[in-house]
């Protein structure tokens, strides 16, 4: 738990030997889900996962199911769980998948871009139908290759300005930064990932969201109804 509240750490250590996470819904999720919101001031809404990959390919769902646009723009080298969907780029320096198995119909979805925001900015100018943003939060391969300074302040208010919806991948850094993550530490609101584990999708205040709980409650295409499009 690292720099976890002794609080928590205890709590989970005890939890440990109670078996805290099973297939089917347990009332402790709820007093988790809870702490989690307390520990991220700006969280409203939080929905637990099974792997770090299905937390990337929920948060793209409600990514594109509120901007109602299909791409992803995501930086080289960062990487987003094994699902097809953000998976090219992940290996620096390409902009291809790094396997077969991945359509071209699905790697066209994908824009991938250097850690360089006028190069961001020139991309999401020039495509609109680009509506989320990915990045992992610490830089690629869980921070071995850190972000330059400022980065996430920037793109976040790029996303504030271009009306992009921002999701910070921290599934592997979330608790260690901070009690908060990467957000709480750098005063930085996003859609977010965490793994804590097991992984966790949590939707915080975003500039172009207004609300966390309106923005998942409204994309209702992740519970398997059928969301209209505009």
């Amino acid at each position: 738990m690292g720099h976890a509240h002794p609080e928590i750490a205890a709590a989970v250590a005890a939890q440990m030997g109670r078996m805290p996470y099973t297939g089917d819904c347990h009332p402790l999720e709820v007093e988790w889900a809870e702490w989690l919101n307390r520990l991220f001031p700006s969280a409203e809404r939080v929905r637990f996962t099974g792997s770090g990959t299905e937390s990337t390919m929920l948060a793209l769902r409600l990514g594109r199911a509120h901007s109602r646009r299909d791409k992803v723009l995501r930086i080289d080298g960062h990487f987003h769980g094994w699902h097809g969907m953000l998976i090219k780029g992940a290996k620096p320096g390409t902009n291809t998948a790094p396997s077969l198995g991945v359509p071209q119909a699905v790697c066209d979805l994908t824009v991938v871009a250097p850690p360089d925001l006028d190069a961001i900015a020139a991309l999401l100018d020039s495509d609109t139908q680009i509506g989320t943003v990915f990045v992992e939060a610490s830089g690629a391969n869980y921070g071995s290759v850190p972000l330059p300074e400022g980065f996430l302040q920037d793109i976040r208010a790029l996303a504030d300005q271009s009306g992009h919806v921002l999701i910070f991948d921290e599934v592997i850094t979330g608790l260690r930064w901070s009690p908060g993550g990467h957000q709480a530490r750098d005063g930085l609101d996003a859609a977010a990932i965490r793994k804590t584990p097991p992984a966790i999708v949590k939707d915080l205040r975003d500039g172009l969201l207004e609300r966390g709980v309106e923005f998942m409650s409204s994309t209702s295409c992740v519970t398997g109804l059928p969301l209209p499009r505009n």
